[in-house]
């Protein structure tokens, strides 16, 4: 029997827990797992940099007060996944806070500090919660312009070199628990959710990794939509039944998807996610999820017996000039979504999308910016190959302008003449408007921006 989630786990971004740890909107007092009561008599500071989520944190627990750090994870099994167990910067964790337990602790991190479930300790329901959570999304605002003076090209090139490496660390921690073929794909997952959805995208694939995939169709008809109807309906994405009167019910493609499903259940598997995971509000129909699903169906499905994460890896030690290679890597990921697909989008979802691709061309470049180069420079330093590494670097730092320009304001005409052009400085200046940010959403949840 496969590994499944219930349909009631409600997948949410982390730092959602920090908002609620930090605004009270808990039960006082809190109770572990084990049943003991549990008061934060001070929440501690938020954490800016690597390291637990808060620091200097003052509770009560067996009428003993401790002072140390929390850390925060959707679930215990995050602590190892992260690598906060081999982390010497995690020695002093004093209260680990999780939003839900679907498995045992391991004894022996139940034995290291006590652990906390938020979700069934909130002092709101969950609906007011979430809408809380989302009001906050709107309210969140990005910095204004730096004043004259405070960022520098010295200053972005150090930010952007910080940041290159903080995604790399993010890789590392990643390819312990999955192989490179499996992390390519949940980073590549994680950009199609864009903004709103790269929470659910991310752990769609954490759950459904692309090995997993594999196996599966070697026993069933493999084709983009029967890929498709997988993950929509692990993702809580597929409709489950339709009414007397729906003309979908008659149609032989819903027909076949609905086929599909059953023959998925029968499997044991069940979905993962929800439509409460979903974020829909403002998101274009050519940036539904359901769309941007079809797209990675493509890929997985063209893709099958040739792991995508190798012909990167080829073409990058070909050491081709910039242009070129980002040339050879659009051609792998701007691959158009199959008729049939189209049409399921809109039989079953009612999604009119005309010719679609599976990635856009400048969500290719961001990708390859924020995945493909730290992903492929931590293999470069896991083989000790430092001139691989380099030629990296090298088109890292050359790369061309990927964002709106408009994401981008200073009052120093050079300065922002070269934030118009070269995507290292982006990355710089999107660096320092994450560490800026209070919350900082980019810099916490480390998602593609």
């Amino acid at each position: 029997m496969k590994n499944q989630s219930s349909t009631s786990n409600q997948v949410i971004p982390e730092y959602w827990l920090y908002w609620t740890y930090q605004e009270g909107l808990f039960r006082h007092p809190l109770y572990t797992i084990n049943g003991e009561a549990v008061t934060i008599i001070s929440p501690g500071e938020r954490n800016p940099s690597d390291g637990p989520d808060f620091l200097n944190a003052l509770i009560e627990i067996r009428n003993t007060r401790i002072r140390g750090d929390v850390e925060f994870h959707l679930s215990p099994e995050d602590w190892y996944r992260h690598g906060h167990d081999e982390d010497p910067r995690y020695q002093s964790v004093i209260l680990h806070i999780i939003w839900e337990q679907h498995h045992p602790i391991q004894p022996a991190l139940l034995q290291r500090f006590p652990h906390i479930c938020l979700k069934p300790q909130l002092n709101l329901p969950f609906s007011l919660w979430r809408q809380r959570m989302l009001a906050r999304e709107q309210d969140h605002q990005i910095p204004d312009a730096p004043p004259p003076g405070s960022l520098t090209p010295e200053v972005l090139s150090t930010l952007a070199e910080e940041r290159f490496q903080r995604k790399v660390e993010r890789f590392r921690r990643w390819t312990s628990f999955f192989s490179f073929e499996d992390t390519f794909y949940i980073a590549l997952a994680e950009a199609l959710g864009y903004r709103y959805n790269q929470a659910p995208f991310r752990q769609l694939l954490w759950e459904c990794p692309s090995s997993t995939i594999e196996r599966l169709f070697q026993g069933i008809h493999r084709s983009p939509l029967a890929i498709w109807v997988f993950l929509c309906y692990r993702a809580g994405l597929l409709p489950d039944h339709c009414s007397a009167k729906d003309s979908r019910q008659n149609d032989s493609l819903f027909q076949q998807a609905s086929n599909l499903r059953i023959s998925f259940q029968e499997l044991g598997y069940l979905p993962l996610l929800s439509l409460q995971n979903w974020h829909f509000s403002r998101v274009r129909p050519s940036n539904h999820p359901v769309v941007r699903l079809a797209g990675l169906s493509e890929i997985l499905y063209h893709y099958h017996g040739t792991p995508l994460f190798r012909h990167f890896l080829q073409s990058a030690k070909e050491r081709r000039p910039l242009k070129e290679v980002l040339i050879r890597w659009g051609e792998l990921l701007h691959l158009p979504v199959s008729p049939t697909l189209r049409k399921a989008l809109k039989t079953i979802h009612r999604l009119s999308i005309s010719t679609v691709y599976a990635v856009g061309e400048t969500r290719i470049r961001q990708f390859i910016i924020n995945a493909v180069l730290p992903l492929l420079w931590h293999w470069g330093h896991q083989s000790e190959n430092w001139g691989f590494c380099t030629y990296l670097e090298d088109l890292y730092e050359s790369f061309p302008s990927c964002e709106e320009p408009s994401l981008f304001s200073v009052s120093d005409p050079a300065l922002s003449r070269r934030l118009k052009h070269s995507a290292y400085f982006q990355q710089g200046f999107l660096e320092w408007r994450a560490r800026m940010s209070t919350p900082s959403h980019n810099l916490f949840t480390s998602g593609i921006c």
